[in-house]
């Protein structure tokens, strides 16, 4: 019967704060989509590393680029497409692209 009056603490012991962790992870939440601007090498290149990034998390992770051009720039939208919301958490995590 002690452990009713146990106080429990369901906050960060980094930064304090405490949230509920469906309000972080949600179904269906599978989906991560960015841009990369610059020149076409440039594109290329940060494109090739989040490619990686994402296949090194999931084998299935289904990846679509879309380019376009605004002026001298190459616009690549990119769509993956991961199995499920903790692994588009690992990716963002990884990547930085929070």
């Amino acid at each position: 019967m002690a452990d009713e009056n146990k106080v429990i603490n369901d906050s960060c012991d980094f930064c304090g704060c405490s949230a509920e962790i469906g309000t972080i992870i949600t179904e269906g939440d599978d989906i991560c989509e960015y841009e990369l601007r610059g020149s076409a090498e440039t594109v290329e290149k940060d494109s090739e590393r989040y490619d990686s990034a994402a296949r090194s998390v999931s084998d299935s992770v289904q990846i679509q680029h879309h380019d376009t051009r605004d002026g001298e720039e190459l616009v690549r939208r990119v769509t993956l497409k991961f199995t499920c919301t903790a692994e588009k958490m690992i990716f963002q995590m990884r990547t930085g692209l929070v």
